[in-house]
């Protein structure tokens, strides 16, 4: 009976240490996913500081997801170490960066050599793109490849669609001028034998708004007026170096042509020249014969006249050359092409420093990303899309604004200040938990205290009260304590009855005005922000406390507003510059990102009760706007999902990257036009 008892005891021991000997095994696995999902989130938060927001979006999303795979197989164990680690934070981090810092939605690749340009058709559905690769690639607005055009020995470097999109106008540097219908077949090619290969390399052409005339300037200096069959109609002389861009306004009653030598020239329809005037030297052309990348364009209502070159500036002139402006800012290299949004408000420029900058009412946004000479830009024709060209082999599309957020907009107006019979004026409100009493900070000093329907139920007054106006006030979860920070610089804790319970200041405390104050949900700890660009936490287990357990100083800049996540385990905190932190408990600083419009003053936070949510407005708010950012991991991936929609449905290696579930109905909305 010993004997098998001894045995059914070993037995059970071989199960035990089996099963023991899985979880370990399952545990490594599971840490070694973990650490996998940690570097991913770091490559995506280094790919994104170094402007590689594309890249930077993918890693984000694989890490995003890996995790999502992860959590449920997560030990009560495990789960404290990943929340000490903030592992989840991180990949929050990293996906609500990019996700909201996200402008290339879609890159297209297939070229093997140099882009030299890309075109969107008028009606938005087609894009067409030349290369030095000796092809023409016709791709779908969503980055479908339709046809690869083999043009040996041409290539195209410039391409020009009719106002129908039917028909695709390319010119190339063997000197002749194709056209080629929506499916790729060529219809036409003239000349047919250049008399000067080299002389007649085409470096741009342009179609006529009609359709019935085709412009193209070479290396000959000359521009040449063409008919559809290839009829030379007219050469216009006027440039004394190679003609580097040449278009038509969209009236198609001018053309504008710009030279190497800096010079732009306005010619009529029939080929008059109405004026010339230098290109990128105010008041003197150069006589140099430098060989200056240039490139010109009319705005859409055809009364300015963008160009830029050399020395990486956009230039502005009225139409009849009178008025200048040098646009603020610019490229550090040579401007290669320069284009209008149909809608006039933006103005796109690429770049030999690899960059795309956009101009809107003058002041430059720049697009980083290529890793080459970015020589086309061409804006779709709702004005929403925009497509680069680089040397980098790829073509990239962009949203301008940017991955947008979800804004609310009630229409607020900025009556007087009011308060509640209160004659001085109102600074901050805060209502206690149980939503039966308002708290209020006063300019005059003083804090009252109201019920819901308005009685003042106390002014709290102490002669050693604030001695400046009350910026913030909060009550503490169990509605028990106030907290109230002040111009003067301290931050003072009352019992509900009135009473004067501590003062925080002194050499531990602010320096500068205390501009907010918020309680944990537990309420053991106060934090405050404050004009002396820190963020103080304060331990409330001894009321009498004059130290803060720690001070944060990561902003640089004043800081406007503290919040604390509903699970407290998450501190947010605004900057005057616009710049919102994300702390964890122990004041490790988890992530930065900005408000909506940069450099915009946030002025107040606050998360909503499941804590995935933050909601933030800023001190312009002139469109009285709340900007709402997610913190939930399974929104951010819908959002990063649909961002890269018709990324990741046209690239084989990343098919697999978002499931269906990952995938919202906003495709409609983000896509449309």
């Amino acid at each position: 009976m010993v004997w098998r008892y001894i045995g059914l005891l070993g037995f059970f021991r071989a199960i035990q240490a089996r099963n023991e000997a899985i979880q370990a095994r399952n545990e490594a696995i599971i840490e070694q996913n973990l650490a996998h999902v940690q570097s991913q989130s770091a490559i995506s938060k280094a790919a994104f500081l170094s402007g590689q927001g594309f890249e930077s979006l993918l890693k984000s999303l694989q890490a995003g997801q890996q995790f999502k795979q992860l959590e449920p197989k997560l030990t009560q164990l495990e789960r404290a170490t990943l929340a000490k680690d903030n592992t989840k934070q991180e990949v929050i981090a990293a996906l609500r960066q990019t996700v909201y810092g996200a402008k290339e939605y879609n890159r297209l690749t297939g070229h093997v050599n140099y882009i030299n340009v890309v075109s969107i058709s008028p009606d938005g559905q087609m894009i067409a793109s030349g290369s030095n690769d000796d092809t023409i690639k016709l791709w779908s607005r969503e980055g479908k490849l339709l046809k690869s055009i083999p043009n040996p020995q041409r290539g195209a470097s410039s391409i020009s669609f009719s106002r129908d999109s039917k028909t695709i106008v390319s010119g190339n540097y063997h000197g002749t001028i194709q056209l080629w219908n929506r499916e790729g077949h060529l219809i036409n090619e003239f000349p047919k034998k250049p008399t000067n290969p080299d002389k007649d390399r085409i470096n741009s052409i342009s179609l006529s708004p009609d359709g019935k005339t085709i412009a193209s300037g070479g290396y000959d200096s000359t521009i040449k007026l063409w008919s559809l069959d290839g009829q030379l109609l007219k050469t216009l002389y006027g440039h004394h170096d190679k003609v580097r861009r040449v278009t038509f306004s969209r009236d198609g009653q001018m053309i504008a042509s710009i030279s190497a030598d800096d010079i732009i020239n306005l010619w009529s329809r029939d080929g008059k020249l109405l004026h010339t005037f230098c290109g990128l030297v105010q008041d003197k052309c150069k006589e140099t014969g430098e060989d200056d990348v240039g490139s010109v364009s009319f705005s859409p209502d055809g009364q300015i006249i963008a160009a830029g070159g050399h020395d990486g500036r956009v230039n502005l002139w009225s139409r009849d050359g009178k008025q200048h402006q040098i646009l603020p800012g610019g490229h550090s290299g040579v401007i290669t092409n320069i284009s209008f949004s149909p809608d006039g408000n933006t103005l796109a420029s690429s770049s030999s420093d690899s960059t795309v900058i956009l101009w809107r009412k003058g002041k430059p946004q720049t697009l980083t990303g290529h890793q080459s000479l970015v020589s086309s830009v061409s804006f779709s024709p709702d004005s929403n899309t925009l497509a680069s060209a680089s040397w980098d082999e790829t073509i990239r599309l962009w949203k301008p604004d940017g991955q947008p957020l979800q804004t609310l907009s009630a229409g607020h107006q900025y009556p007087a200040p009011q308060t509640l019979t209160d004659p001085q004026c109102l600074v901050s409100v805060s209502f206690s938990r149980d939503g039966k009493t308002i708290a209020s900070g006063s300019s005059d000093g003083t804090i009252r205290l109201w019920s819901r329907d308005g009685q003042l139920l106390k002014t709290l007054s102490d002669p050693s009260g604030h001695q400046g106006p009350v910026s913030s006030v909060s009550f503490s979860p169990d509605g028990q304590t106030l907290a109230s920070g002040s111009y003067d610089s301290t931050i003072k804790l009352w019992s509900r009855d009135g009473q004067l319970l501590n003062t925080l200041s002194g050499p531990y405390g602010h320096q500068g005005l205390v501009s907010s104050v918020s309680f944990s949900p537990d309420g053991k700890t106060l934090a405050s922000g404050s004009q002396d660009s820190t963020v103080k936490l304060w331990s409330l287990n001894s009321l009498n406390s004059q130290k803060p357990s720690q001070t944060l100083t990561g902003h640089g800049v004043p800081v406007t507003s503290v919040s604390f996540s509903p699970d407290g385990q998450t501190l947010v905190s605004a900057g005057q510059d616009g710049t919102i932190k994300l702390w964890s408990r122990d004041g490790q600083l988890l992530d930065t990102f900005s408000e909506v419009k940069s450099g915009l003053m946030s002025v107040s936070l606050s998360f909503s009760p499941d804590g995935k949510t933050l909601a933030s407005t800023n001190a312009d708010n002139a469109d009285n706007t709340v900007t709402l950012w997610s913190f939930a991991l399974d929104d951010l991936l819908v959002k990063g999902c649909d961002w890269l929609h018709d990324y990741l449905n046209n690239n084989s290696a990343n098919q697999g990257l978002c499931s269906s579930s990952s995938r919202s109905n906003a495709l409609a909305v983000q896509f449309s036009g």
